[in-house]
């Protein structure tokens, strides 16, 4: 984008938004097609369900939707304006307010103002000098902040997958948590943990865990030491992942449960409860799905998997109808 034009122009009228919105709509199908095919994989090759084939899910179901249930189209477009508020963030911090220097006693009132007067000219004038250049520097930033927002959605988009894909087999009693690493430290001690079938997935930015579906008879084969994962990190990673006083606590035989606050900046992709989402059955009913499917048009924040195992209260054959019924499984 070119720092010196209107920014919100660029992006929409240039195709910019189109070829964002197309790419991650088309990675977020690809991913859920794979999650697919991985928890078939999955479940015969350890017995759950042998029988388990890919063609479970609907992958179309799970794009152009954030993991937070907003249309991802709105998730990017927040790239603008928070390039437009970094860059004010910038000039802020180039043009401090006058009212910050305190005015020496001995000074003039009259002097004070035209010394005031002169720096502010003066700091105006050096930062229109750099005004591109902290135009460059947010636009970076935003940039920045965009991908992660593409990957996690993405992300988010196999996730659900996953989960909706294990939904389908009986045998499937609940998930282990897997590691992808290289994985922070916060995944390293949540993983190898088992979660029922209805229990939320807590995920940071870009975390890239996966569900492994089993049942609760042979989740305990599958547990992950945290400590191994430590163990297998060079020094420097170990420094890297879990800070160097952390890992200097866990080399000195620290539990690594206790140094580590798992749950740091952890959260649901969506969460009806603790989001405010007015979520009822009302807006579930097959006549608000059918009108969807005629008018093309969804709620501002749409129903995910994570919220409907919550609106089932643990109702397994509820949490079915209402995937089926939202286009996640196939009918």
């Amino acid at each position: 984008m070119d720092p010196n034009a209107r920014w919100d122009e660029q992006y929409a009228d240039d195709g910019i938004a189109a070829q964002l919105l197309m790419l991650v709509t088309a990675a977020q199908v690809a991913a859920a097609r794979d999650a697919d095919v991985y928890v078939a994989a999955v479940l015969a090759e350890l017995a759950v369900d042998p029988a388990a084939t890919p063609g479970i899910i609907v992958p179309s179901a799970f794009s152009g939707v954030a993991g937070d249930g907003r249309p991802v189209e709105s998730l990017l477009a927040l790239a603008v304006p928070r390039a437009g508020r970094t860059f004010l963030d910038l000039q802020n911090a180039a043009l401090p307010a006058s009212e910050e220097l305190e005015r020496p006693e001995w000074m003039s009132d009259t002097t004070w103002e035209s010394l005031n007067r002169e720096r502010s000219d003066r700091l105006r004038a050096d930062f229109e000098r750099n005004r591109e250049r902290a135009a460059e520097q947010a636009l970076v930033l935003a940039g920045r902040w965009l991908e992660t927002a593409a990957a996690t959605a993405v992300i988010d988009a196999a996730r659900a997958a996953e989960s909706a894909a294990s939904m389908a087999s009986e045998s499937v009693e609940g998930y282990v948590r897997m590691l992808n690493p290289p994985s922070c430290s916060r995944c390293a001690v949540l993983a190898g943990r088992f979660y029922r079938w209805n229990e939320g997935f807590e995920r940071h930015p870009l975390c890239d865990c996966r569900h492994i579906p089993v049942s609760e008879s042979i989740a305990g084969d599958l547990t992950v030491n945290p400590n191994t994962y430590f163990d297998s990190l060079e020094a420097a990673d170990q420094d890297r992942i879990f800070t160097i006083a952390g890992a200097n606590a866990i080399r000195d035989g620290a539990d690594i449960g206790q140094v580590v606050n798992a749950r740091r900046g952890m959260q649901r992709a969506q969460d009806g409860a603790h989001a405010g989402l007015l979520i009822t059955r009302e807006g579930i009913t097959r006549r608000g799905a059918a009108n969807r499917r005629r008018t093309g048009r969804n709620a501002v924040v749409r129903l995910m998997p994570e919220t409907i195992y919550d609106l089932a209260d643990g109702d397994r054959a509820e949490a079915m109808r209402l995937l089926r019924l939202n286009g996640f499984l196939a009918a």
